[in-house]
């Protein structure tokens, strides 16, 4: 048979500040930013972008005016029907109510389509604009400000939806869309990954500081330099190895590729420092909880998920992964199983419609496995008696309980495999309703009800 036709993609990138960001960034911010970016993907002469749902118009002919640049990303095999429809199934990621301007904007939805398309990723400089644009108390002011921009360009999207049923409009052709998401809580938390906070100069000079203690060969001006601080890790036992994670932690957040450098190295971070039979409790566990931590950052963009997979051993790297992630839930250390927890959403968040994982056996019932027990062993009195506190402690419990849940449900409702060992493990979570309150009971109500609807899957 003939090849199927291939048609172009290109990404048509906007500047929301039109012009502003380049010119006052430097005094603002203390570094260069050179626009606040939109994204929309240009393939099958139309251009699809995600405002306040999944949209569609003529090319150049936008509610966000013209261009200031394309990126061709390639060519797709992929029919026109077969991408609206995929684009059908991202509905429960991309609409009104998981909309944020940070973490699940219209550049990863622009990702997102690339994936499917499989077709050169989104440039790393907009992917990772919004971490570094709040990387200083004055970026983290001008959010409100942005969020506004945003907000006004993104209601002019009205009537550009691709799914609005007969409604006359460019887009009546198109399929019939999604209705609204049917697990709102759920879709709600995996709207966005879970980070751990990047670098200030205080913070940055104070763990520099600690380490040339331990290592006094580093050099100050290596604190961002990944390929430094892996020198100096090799040579920490791991009571001291925490200031160099730290480092590690912060890098994988940086603008410029970091993820991607430090998660290159990840596997040999964790099997290091993270494995159980490997961490002395608690002399190791300043180094144990940073290097969940830096496996959390590099989790948080998709480039960084791709790159830890790159080195050859896919399948190694996903169970040392997440062997960390399902070894530390529900340890007894709050903070060190809350990171185990974030790092459980974050790679749940890559699987399905994202596409970034595709697990491996041995990883996927590694996970699976963990993530169950973690809510089977949950006692409804001790759950309350707990979170009954207040404190910080219970404040870690809820939300360890929430990336569990919903990594549980997201790996359920994407991946066969997990769903069909999560019912022969007989998973239940109707048990911990009434043990908890709102909104971490409508969460278990819409987890309860993916496992029914498992059952009949």
């Amino acid at each position: 048979p003939a090849p199927a036709p291939m048609s172009s993609v290109s990404l048509h990138v906007y500047d929301l500040s039109n012009g502003m960001a380049a010119a006052m960034s430097p005094a603002l911010l203390g570094s260069q930013i050179d626009g606040i970016w939109h994204t929309g993907v240009v393939v099958f002469s139309r251009e699809y972008f995600f405002g306040g749902g999944i949209c569609v118009d003529t090319p150049n002919a936008t509610p966000y005016g013209r261009p200031v640049r394309a990126v061709p990303l390639g060519r797709t095999s992929r029919t026109r029907a077969e991408f609206e429809a995929h684009l059908g199934a991202l509905g429960v990621r991309f609409n009104a109510a998981t909309y944020d301007l940070f973490e699940n904007n219209c550049n990863n939805f622009s990702q997102a389509c690339a994936d499917f398309l499989a077709v050169e990723p989104v440039p790393h400089y907009i992917l990772d604009l919004p971490r570094s644009a709040l990387a200083t108390p004055m970026g983290a002011a001008l959010r409100p400000m942005i969020q506004h921009m945003q907000g006004a360009i993104r209601d002019q999207s009205a009537g550009h939806e691709l799914f609005r049923g007969d409604s006359p409009s460019p887009a009546a052709a198109a399929p019939p869309g999604p209705p609204p998401p049917r697990y709102p809580e759920l879709a709600r938390q995996l709207a966005a990954p879970k980070s751990l906070a990047g670098a200030t100069p205080g913070l940055r000079g104070k763990v520099v500081a600690k380490l040339r203690e331990f290592d006094p060969g580093f050099a100050e001006s290596d604190a961002g330099n990944v390929p430094a601080i892996l020198a100096a890790l090799r040579t920490l036992e791991a009571p001291r190895a925490f200031p160099a994670l730290d480092l590690l932690r912060m890098a994988a957040l940086a603008e410029g590729g970091g993820a991607a450098e430090v998660a290159r190295e990840i596997r040999w971070v964790l099997e290091k420092y993270a494995a159980v039979d490997g961490v002395a409790m608690p002399a190791g566990k300043a180094s144990l909880l940073m290097a969940l931590r830096v496996a959390v950052n590099c989790f948080v963009a998709e480039h960084g998920a791709r790159a830890a997979l790159a080195g050859g051993d896919a399948g190694g790297c996903q169970y040392a992964v997440l062997d960390a992630a399902a070894s530390w839930l529900g340890n007894g250390d709050p903070g060190v199983s809350v990171t185990a927890a974030f790092l459980c959403l974050n790679v749940a968040r890559l699987v399905g419609a994202r596409g970034v994982w595709k697990l491996e056996e041995a990883a996927l019932v590694r996970i699976t496995c963990a993530l169950v027990e973690r809510v089977q062993g949950l006692d409804p009195g001790v759950l309350r008696e707990r979170l009954g506190k207040g404190d910080r402690g219970a404040e870690n419990l809820a939300v360890e309980l929430q990336c569990v849940l919903a990594s549980l449900a997201a790996l359920m409702l994407e991946n066969a495999e997990c769903r069909t060992l999560a019912l022969t493990l007989e998973v239940d979570v109707s048990h911990l309703e009434g043990a908890v309150s709102e909104p971490l009971r409508s969460l278990v109500v819409e987890v309860s009800n993916v496992i029914k609807t498992s059952m009949n899957v």
